[in-house]
């Protein structure tokens, strides 16, 4: 197992979503967070395909 600690230099946030599947929806999150002059450092996502809800965790 490898840990890294990581000491962030500005402010940081973890954001959980949770929402019907739609196609261009990491896009438009993705824009949304860079045009208030974010960076995603992390990504992670699942699609529950029986009930068509995506998940995701961008940090």
């Amino acid at each position: 197992m490898f840990i890294r600690e990581v000491k962030m230099t500005s402010p940081t946030a973890t954001i959980l979503l949770s929402c019907p599947e739609q196609q261009g929806l990491v896009a438009k999150i993705a824009n949304f967070i860079y045009s208030h002059s974010g960076n995603i450092i992390h990504a992670d996502q699942h699609t529950d395909l029986a009930t068509g809800i995506k998940s995701g965790k961008k940090t």
